[in-house]
């Protein structure tokens, strides 16, 4: 439509986590010297709002909700989410960064599996207590052969594998085949034995990734996808009942 008219668009709103908004101003901000403009106007910088104001809004709103609301903040965690406050402490703290594969070590891949929705791969580097998540990978409505192939392309054809660790679904029955998810990946990836994990509550893994983040190092680039979405998984708010 805009293409018709040789129109323009404006993209204005508050930043509410790394959500489509946030994928837009990126585009804005690469594209500065073609036809894009991008600005940031923060409350602490433009003088808009009485400083009055702006105190009084710190009193009464977290700092999550304040730095989202008055000073245009992405990466302030949203309200609700589990992991929002690890994955600020991970960003201040330097632990998101450039992590490369380390040849010497074995890597591990975790597994989330889906066919309508997405199917995700973390993997992973262990060095005592330092979890390295060097790599990750999603999409959805494929296969398996599809993922274990992607393990061997690439910048991952280098990964030595150790171990492949579905969620506890990986035991289910394929009906075409009547085999297990994980008797189809063993015969599919490259190397590196499968294992299905035992089913647990949400709230028991929840709380062991809680535990675990504060230990992780994270590949920027390479688990970019995989980072937005520890950052925006969220509880829901049900406004009918007020929980």
């Amino acid at each position: 439509a805009l293409s018709d008219r040789l129109g323009w668009a404006i993209f204005i709103g508050t930043p509410k986590g790394q959500n489509h908004f946030h994928n837009i101003y990126q585009v804005a901000l690469k594209n500065l010297a073609h036809d894009w403009y991008a600005a940031k106007y923060k409350a602490s910088e433009t003088g808009v709002i009485p400083q009055t104001e702006l105190d009084a809004a710190r009193r009464e709103m977290s700092k999550e909700e304040y730095d989202q609301e008055f000073e245009c903040d992405f990466s302030a965690a949203l309200l609700g989410a589990y992991y929002g406050k690890l994955m600020t402490v991970a960003e201040e703290s330097g632990r998101i960064t450039n992590v490369p594969h380390d040849p010497a070590l074995p890597v591990d891949t975790y597994w989330d599996l889906g066919m309508d929705d997405s199917t995700s791969v973390w993997f992973l580097q262990q060095v005592g207590q330092e979890y390295r998540l060097i790599d990750y990978l999603e999409n959805s409505g494929e296969g398996l052969p599809w993922y274990a192939k992607a393990l061997s392309e690439g910048d991952r054809k280098e990964y030595g594998y150790r171990e492949h660790v579905l969620p506890h679904d990986g035991s289910v029955r394929d009906l075409s085949s009547g085999k297990k998810r994980s008797e189809t990946l063993r015969g599919l990836v490259p190397s590196g034995k499968v294992y299905v994990a035992p089913k647990h509550q949400p709230e028991t893994g929840i709380n062991s990734a809680r535990l675990l983040i504060p230990k992780c190092w994270f590949d920027r680039a390479k688990c970019e996808h995989g980072l937005k979405a520890l950052r925006n998984y969220q509880k829901k708010w049900d406004g009918k009942n007020q929980i």
